[in-house]
């Protein structure tokens, strides 16, 4: 994977759609989410890093890990998502950040597709991960916007929903097309990016963090 010229792209797209993700938090009315927003960026770019050191120490490649290995971020993201909703600090949080961007980092995921399609050139992803699906979610995410001040909560819920179904299929058939003892398709054309860093970042940092904000979004409607 070294050899492949999509690596820093790759870097940057991720480090992109983190810094959009920041949008919601800086257009907060409270102050004191606006001042900690560095903290949540920061806190994501650790966990990138930490899944890199995980990626080069072949985590993901560990065919006897199973799935195991590939889910426990969503494991994480699940906990993730119950603070901020049920818990009354988390409420708290996620209450105060401005609903109309949270569609921000979806619509900034549009910065994957180029890599998608090079990574395809290079055989590195299967071309079931190559759907109109890489295309749905961006559009969804602007869409969302778009609409976000014309119609109802219940309207701009429905949007954060199919996002988060977009995201649940493209990690099914991400997840199903990697080379190991359970892969279910594409075995000609096999999902070797979701195991090789820096690639390892869209299933376990990029589409998490995405996740994150359209479960946030389902939950304050406007």
């Amino acid at each position: 994977m070294l050899e492949i010229p999509y690596n820093m792209p790759m870097v940057f797209a991720a480090l992109g759609i983190i810094l959009t993700s920041l949008l919601p938090l800086w257009k907060s009315l409270d102050k004191k989410t606006k001042n900690n927003t560095h903290f949540f960026a920061l806190a994501w770019v650790l966990w990138g890093l930490f899944q890199s050191v995980l990626s080069l120490n072949r985590w993901y490649m560990d065919r006897k890990g199973g799935y195991l290995h590939f889910l426990y971020p969503w494991i994480l993201l699940v906990f993730i998502i119950w603070f901020v909703l049920y818990t009354k600090k988390g409420l708290r949080w996620s209450n105060s950040i401005h609903a109309r961007w949270l569609f921000a980092p979806s619509i900034a995921s549009a910065s994957l597709i180029p890599l998608y399609y090079g990574l395809l050139e290079y055989k590195q992803v299967s071309n079931l991960l190559c759907t109109p699906l890489i295309y749905i979610i961006p559009f969804l995410g602007m869409l969302g916007l778009i609409l976000w001040g014309k119609f109802n909560a219940g309207i701009i819920r429905t949007v954060h929903l199919l996002i988060l179904i977009s995201i649940a299929a493209q990690m099914i058939l991400g997840y199903g097309g990697i080379p190991n003892a359970n892969q279910a398709w594409d075995y000609a054309n096999p999902n070797y990016a979701f195991q090789h860093f820096p690639y390892t970042l869209m299933p376990n940092l990029i589409y998490p963090l995405m996740a994150l904000f359209s479960a946030i979004g389902i939950s304050r409607g406007k």
